[in-house]
Parts: C-alpha cells; sequence; structure tokens
C-alpha cells in the first residue's frame, strides 16, 4: 500500500487505466513544474499539441525495505559561490551542518534537496562572481541496504531514483497542512494529502486556461463577409459545427468556384442586363396605354358634350316659346286697357295702389254699381275706364313676361359660359380624329352662336347639330387598335421582364458565388477552425473524468493512510514536543476519513504559531514512523520560530530516531541542545575513531565565507578550539617577515576564549545560558580547574592582546607586541594545555 498522498498519485500514474494526459499532469504537478507545464498541459488536453515533459523521476520507493545511508558529499564546481572541492562526511547517526546566513549552508541544502526530489524546488544557481561558467559538478557516496553506491550529479534531474525515499523537511512542509475546520478543532493533513487538493485545484488552473486558448483560438477565425452572399449559400457554409459531408460539400463548392471565370460571367451577364433593358417595350407598353386612357377621356367628353349640346338646345328652345306665348298674353292685355292710356300716371306704382284699396272697399261693402270713392253712379265712359282698371288689376301677363325676360337673360349667360372645346393631347390622338375633332368643334362653336342670336332675337334658334356618333365610332376604332398593340407588348414585355429578372437572379448568384470565392481561404479556415473548436471544447470535458477520478484516489487515500496507529503516534510525539494535552480524533466527514485536533477553546487559541511548526514537526515524525522510512531525514532550519523548549523537545525526538539524520540550521540554541545532550556526543574526530559508549555520533560541521566568490568552506566545529586558534596563531609567527601582529593577537585571544570554556569550565557552559533545560551534568562539574594562577595567566594574556589589537591609544603606539613577546604567550597556553591534560 502506497505509504503518502504522492505515492498514491504515483501508483495511479502507472495504472493502465490512467489516461496518458493524466500521467503527465500528475508528474508535473509532483515535480512541482506546474507553472512550466500550465499552457502546455492545456493545449494537449484541448488537442492542440502534445505535451513533451522533460526527464522526471516518478518511481516508487518501498520505504519500509529500502534504506538509504548518506556517506559522503563533495561539492566539486559549479554551485552558486560554493568552493570548490569541499567534502561533508555523513555520520551514519546524526549531522549537523551549522553556519550564519551568507554563509553558503543553504546551497548544500538545496543539493540534497534536488538529489532526493524534496516537496518544495530549490533551485541551483551557478556562480554569478566566476568570471568563467563552470558546470555544475557534485559527488555523493551513498549505501542502499549497505551497498556502497555513488554518483556524479550535474544539477540536471531532479529527484534521483535511488534517493526518492530520503525524507526531507523544511519550510514548505508546513504550507496546507492545518486548517480550520469548525470552531474548535483543526484539521490536520497528514502523508502530504493537502496534495489532492492541490491537484484539483491544478486540474481548474488547467481548465481555465484550456477555456483561455479555446477562446483566443476563436479570436482567429477569420471574419466573412457574407453581405453578397445569397442566404441558401450561406446556411450551407456559415454552421457551428461541420460533419464529414458539410465539409465534401463545401470542399465541393470551393474547388468549383474560379474567381477569373466567375467576374468574366459577371460581365457578360451585365452586358445582357443592359441590352435587356434597353429593348424592353416598357415604354412603348406605357406610350399606348397612355394612349388608350387619351381616347377613352376623350370619347367621354364628347359623349358628355353631346349631351350637353341636346339640354342646352332643349332648353333654350322651350324658354323662347314660353316668352312668346307671353308676350303674345301681354299684347293682348294691353289692348285692353288702351283706355287707361289716356289717364296720366296709371304705370306707377301709386296709382296701383289706389285702385287696388278702391277694389277692395267695393267689395267688402258690395258696391258694384258706384264709385267706391264718391258713391255715384258710373257713366258710360266712366264704366269702360273701371272695367279696364278691373281686366288691369286681375290680369299677371306682364309679370310673366318679365319673368321669362329674367331666365332668357340668365340662358345667355350660361350659355356663354358653356364650354363646349374638347381639348386633347396631339401626340396621342389620331391625326383624322384630331380633325374630326377639330370640325365637330367648329361645328359646336357656330352652333353656340346661334343659340345666343335665337335668345337675343327672341326667336327660336335656327339650325340644329347632330350628336359625335363618327368621330366616337372613329374613337372606338382606335382604340382597338390601341388595345390590341398594349396586349402584344404586354406579352412582350412580361416576356422581357421574365428574362430581365432571371438575368438579375443570374448577377445575384454570380456576385455570391464571387464573394464565396475570393474569400475561400478565409471559409476554408473558418470551418477547419471551428471544427477544431468544437474538437476542443468536447476534450476539455476529460478535466470533469480527471477531477472525479482523483476525488476517488483521495478518499481511498484517506481512508487507507489516516489510522488509529498514526493518530496515537502523532499525538504521543504531540504532547512531548507542545508539553500540552490536545485531543487528536480520527473522524470521517464528507467521505474522507480525517485527522484533527480538538479543543473547547475557539481554534486561533489552539496552537500558537509555534507550536503550529511544532505540529508539523510531530506529523512529519510520526508519518516516519508508521510508515517505517529508514533512510535519512534531512531538515532545513526546523526550528526557526521555536523556542528553547520545543527546540531540546524536537532535539530528543531526532535522538530517538534509528534514522540518519541531517539538519542544516543556523540556530545557536539548538546547536548548544545538541552539543550537550547525553544521547549522542559530538565526535572530535570524523575521520579517526570515536567512542561508542558515549550515545550516537554527532559530525559538526560549520560554514562560513570567504568572499563573495568561496562561500560554504566546510570545517569540523569541533576543530576552533584553543589548539586551532594557538596553530594559526604560531603560523603567523612562522612568516619573516613577520606582518600579521593584529591577526596573531586576534587568534591568542580566540584560543584565550576557548580555554577558558575547555580547562576553567570543563566544557559545560553556565546552566542559564546552556538552554540544558534544567539539565546538570554532576560528574562533569567535579572536573572544573579553579587554579588561580591559570586564571591570573589568561587574563593577562587576553588583555595585552586585546590592548594591542583593539586599542588605538597611546599602548599600542608606545608599547606594541611584537613578535617575540606573542610567540612566548602561545608558550604558555601551551603549558597550560598540557596541565589540563
Amino acid at each position: 500500500m502506497p505509504g503518502n498522498a504522492e505515492e498514491y498519485l504515483l501508483e495511479y500514474a502507472d495504472d493502465k487505466k490512467c489516461v496518458d494526459w493524466l500521467k503527465k499532469v500528475i508528474k508535473v504537478f509532483l515535480a512541482d513544474k506546474k507553472d512550466d507545464y500550465l499552457e502546455a498541459l492545456a493545449k494537449e488536453l484541448i488537442g492542440i499539441c502534445a505535451c513533451t515533459l522533460e526527464e522526471m523521476s516518478t518511481a516508487i520507493v518501498d520505504a519500509e525495505n529500502t534504506e538509504i545511508v548518506l556517506t559522503k558529499l563533495k561539492h566539486i564546481s559549479g554551485v552558486n559561490a560554493l568552493a570548490n572541492d569541499q567534502v561533508i562526511k555523513f555520520s551514519q547517526d546524526v549531522n549537523v551542518i551549522y553556519g550564519l546566513n551568507g554563509t553558503g549552508k543553504s546551497s548544500y541544502f538545496r543539493i540534497l534537496n534536488e538529489m532526493a526530489g524534496g516537496k518544495r524546488e530549490t533551485p541551483i544557481l551557478s556562480n554569478i562572481y566566476e568570471e568563467t561558467y563552470q558546470n555544475i559538478s557534485v559527488n555523493l557516496n551513498y549505501t542502499i541496504n549497505g551497498r556502497d553506491k555513488n554518483i556524479d550529479w550535474n544539477g540536471a534531474v531532479r529527484g534521483l531514483q535511488d534517493l526518492s525515499s530520503i525524507r526531507v523537511f523544511d519550510s514548505g512542509y508546513t504550507e496546507n497542512f492545518l486548517k480550520k475546520h469548525e470552531s474548535d478543532e483543526l484539521v490536520v493533513k497528514p502523508y502530504g494529502l493537502f496534495l489532492f487538493a492541490d491537484l484539483d485545484s491544478f486540474l481548474s488552473d488547467i481548465a481555465e486556461k484550456a477555456n483561455e486558448l479555446v477562446v483566443d483560438e476563436e479570436k482567429k477565425i477569420p471574419v466573412i463577409n457574407w453581405e453578397n452572399v445569397l442566404a441558401e449559400s450561406q446556411a450551407t457554409l456559415d454552421k457551428e459545427v461541420y460533419a464529414d459531408s458539410d465539409i465534401s460539400t463545401i470542399n465541393s463548392i470551393l474547388d468549383s468556384l474560379d474567381d477569373v471565370v466567375i467576374s468574366n460571367n459577371i460581365s457578360e451577364a451585365n452586358e445582357n442586363k443592359i441590352k435587356l433593358q434597353t429593348e424592353n417595350p416598357s415604354d412603348k407598353l406605357q406610350l399606348e396605354n397612355s394612349k388608350k386612357a387619351a381616347y377613352a377621356t376623350l370619347l367621354k367628353r364628347l359623349r358628355q358634350i353631346d349631351d350637353e349640346i341636346e339640354a342646352f338646345s332643349n332648353t333654350i328652345k322651350y324658354d323662347i316659346d314660353e316668352y312668346i306665348e307671353c308676350k303674345k298674353k301681354s299684347d293682348d292685355f294691353l289692348k285692353q286697357i288702351e283706355v287707361l292710356k289716356k289717364i296720366p300716371g296709371t304705370d306707377s306704382d301709386e296709382w296701383k295702389k289706389f285702385i287696388e284699396a278702391g277694389k277692395s272697399y267695393a267689395e267688402s261693402s258690395e258696391i258694384s254699381d258706384v264709385c267706391p270713392y264718391c258713391h255715384r253712379p258710373y257713366d258710360e265712359s266712366a264704366m269702360k275706364i273701371v272695367k279696364a282698371y278691373a281686366i288691369f288689376i286681375g290680369n299677371d301677363a306682364e309679370q310673366k313676361l318679365k319673368k321669362q325676360e329674367n331666365k332668357l337673360v340668365k340662358q345667355r349667360e350660361k350659355t356663354l359660359q358653356w364650354n363646349v372645346i374638347t381639348s386633347t393631347d396631339n401626340t396621342l390622338i389620331d391625326s383624322t380624329v384630331l380633325k374630326l375633332i377639330k370640325a365637330r368643334n367648329t361645328s359646336i362653336a357656330t352652333f353656340k352662336s346661334n343659340l345666343l342670336n335665337a335668345i337675343d332675337g327672341r326667336k327660336k334658334p335656327e339650325g340644329t347639330i347632330g350628336k359625335s356618333l363618327e368621330i366616337q365610332n372613329r374613337i372606338n376604332e382606335e382604340m382597338k387598335k390601341v388595345e390590341a398593340s398594349i396586349a402584344l407588348l404586354t406579352e412582350d414585355v412580361n416576356k422581357k421582364s421574365e428574362e430581365l429578372r432571371k438575368c438579375e437572379e443570374n448577377i445575384t448568384k454570380l456576385i455570391s458565388y464571387k464573394s464565396i470565392a475570393v474569400q475561400k481561404e478565409k471559409i476554408r479556415e473558418m470551418v477547419n477552425l471551428r471544427n477544431k473548436i468544437d474538437s476542443y471544447n468536447k476534450n476539455k470535458g476529460l478535466i470533469t473524468k480527471c477531477k472525479k477520478n482523483m476525488t476517488r484516489l483521495s478518499q481511498k487515500a484517506h481512508n487507507e493512510l489516516l489510522t488509529v496507529q498514526l493518530q496515537e503516534k502523532f499525538s504521543e510525539i504531540l504532547q512531548r514536543m507542545t508539553q500540552r494535552r490536545l485531543e487528536v480524533v480520527l473522524s470521517v466527514k464528507k467521505e474522507q476519513t480525517e485527522l484533527s485536533i480538538k479543543n473547547n477553546k475557539k481554534v486561533s487559541n489552539i496552537l500558537s504559531e509555534g507550536e503550529q511548526k511544532a505540529t508539523a514537526i510531530s506529523l512529519f515524525l510520526a508519518e516516519i514512523n508508521v510508515s517505517g522510512n529508514k533512510s535519512t531525514i534531512i531538515f532545513d532550519d526546523p526550528v526557526n520560530s521555536l523556542d528553547h523548549k520545543i527546540i531540546a523537545a524536537f532535539t530528543d525526538e531526532i535522538m530517538n530516531l534509528d534514522n540518519q539524520i541531517v539538519v542544516f540550521t543556523h540556530n545557536k540554541l539548538f546547536l548548544d541542545c545538541i552539543e550537550t545532550i547525553p544521547k549522542g556526543h559530538i565526535c572530535k574526530g570524523i575521520d579517526s575513531a570515536c567512542s561508542k559508549t558515549r550515545g550516537k555520533h554527532i559530525f559538526l560541521y560549520e560554514t562560513s565565507s570567504e568572499g563573495k566568490s568561496r562561500k560554504g568552506v566546510v570545517f569540523e566545529r569541533r576543530k576552533r578550539d584553543s589548539d586551532y586558534y594557538l596553530s594559526k596563531a604560531e603560523n603567523y609567527l612562522s612568516t619573516s617577515p613577520f606582518t600579521e601582529a593584529e591577526a596573531t593577537c586576534s587568534c591568542i585571544r580566540e584560543a584565550v576564549e576557548n580555554i577558558i570554556d575547555e580547562i576553567v569550565f570543563n566544557g559545560l557552559a553556565p546552566n542559564k545560558y546552556s538552554n540544558k533545560n534544567g539539565r546538570i551534568n554532576w560528574d562533569e562539574l567535579k572536573k572544573l580547574n579553579p587554579d588561580p594562577n591559570i586564571i591570573d595567566k589568561i587574563h593577562t594574556i587576553h588583555g595585552r592582546c586585546s590592548g594591542g589589537e583593539l586599542h588605538s591609544g597611546t599602548e599600542r603606539e608606545e608599547n606594541p607586541v611584537d613578535a617575540e613577546e606573542l610567540a612566548t604567550m602561545c608558550s604558555d597556553l601551551r603549558s597550560i594545555q598540557c596541565q589540563a591534560v
């Protein structure tokens, strides 16, 4: 069974059921090359192009049966600014590489991390300070299950298969392993189980990038101008997706279209159109229709005038006859009242009123034989007059005559205004008809004149005028000719219009074909891209399937890895590291088993920042313990931000492990703990025999910087004792001429300070400074040397060297330290060393 999330993923990637694309995703993800291959994987997903991976080690190593032990690391050249030919020999127990920031310590960690394929990639840089480029060259000696092996490494490959069971703990290990779950709970993600969530996120990033790529491809689709393309042609060419039959049809259409041939056909069709438009009888038809309309109007006008002539003639004749009758009656009346002419004023209105008044009185008084005014009887003469007056008063002949006179006056007015002229469009009417119309107009004008003369002469009009039947018949004949011509022209127009319609339709098709022809390459590209994009979108569905498979794998890993054994081991180590009782439980949530830390307080109060790192270390150690991993464990600055209690606990924990331990650190508290821990000892000589009765062997190195291009100079830290500094001072004194007085003073002062620790205190630092967590080495205290002579002598030497080196006053100028005095100081210190032995 795989021992962590990475191994589950690697095992799944080796399964035949895993699609090749997901295999690549898993390899890239585990190699932490996500940014480098994100776009390439997205392109392969949708089908743009295949993703070619660089060599990546993904082999699964059996951690329970494989034991890797490092024996020697040699940096030959090329890594950052590390000094060439630096060697670190490893104890099979514990190894500590101590160095301040900037001394090159981290570069050695990067070398081992990259060779072992640590979770967090730490790129190896070349030495930028070298004038000429040096290739990376590192040699590593190690054993696999006791078999010696050796490898030369050039930095090109990350994660060597032989070293894959080595576990590396650095700051990256703590990322994502703790998450808030409930108000009183922290969810712990051991065995790198957070990798599943990160992989799911990576798959989502690939899907998003795939969508962006599809959008970019869509932007490449050429814009086709469909303005002149027929709708049915566009429907064939313009589709979202094209079947094979569609593509075959489109290719057939495009292959058949030749831009030059189509252009020539368009020119011929336009010429034919112009010819058809020129020969089109529409204008003739319009002219004939105008003639027909003109004849119809003329015919209607002639009939109207005929009716008017008859009406006028009859009316005038009747009115004149009436007038003559009234005139006769008036003349007879005048004869009857001839006697009244002798009486003046009888025609006046006053007289008439006078007579009518008398008549009215006579009738009302029933007087008939006497005058109504004087009541005298009438004589014969008076009687004639009275009778004449009676006729005059009772007769209306004069009024009727006058009324008839008025009618004739009005009739004359009307006759004068009567328009009998027939207007015609001489361009439309036949000349014969025009002549007949002209003669008719003349006849009507003469008839009109006769009517006026008859009215003026109060006599019947002379002569008559018949109807215009001859003209009308002639017009009807002409209209039949026009109608026949219209029928022929209409047939011709319809025929020409159909030909013109077909011609214009042909031109429209040709223009459509030309538009397609000049864009055929764009159309082919459009068809190709649209089908590709459809394929891309379908291929994106693989992401969903892969996500589901990874979810099932995650559930399986959670259920199999999160065991009661891990829970108990984690809880045990965590309590030792934090010295707090925290409830560690296994629970099933969302179909996955989770490891969580519970507390009855708010989650923010469960663990401090340092305790969270201690939790990560505890989880890391628990995983190693449960998995049975026997290979080397590498720590990079594991105790930063931890207090002295947790540092001491961590030191105890690594000393309890059976694995080879390599710790890179710049923490003085940890260094103090490792130097004083009773479970092991700092080996005085890495290449010499060492005691096997003092616990585990600890190899302690220190790195230093000797300039920008010479860092990572490695030496055994225990060698920087009093003997080291005295030897260095003696070396300066052996040179001639002697020029290193200040450097020699510095070395002697360092030697004095080390003698105080080595001889006076017997290597036991005061408890308040040593961070030994209350432990006192009583046996070593008995060996303390309180000899006051030694104290006085080293005090004098230290003060003299300090004054000679550090002060710029009169002592330095007037009483400088010379070579002879310095040599005496070295001799005295050597003597003190011998006394201590």
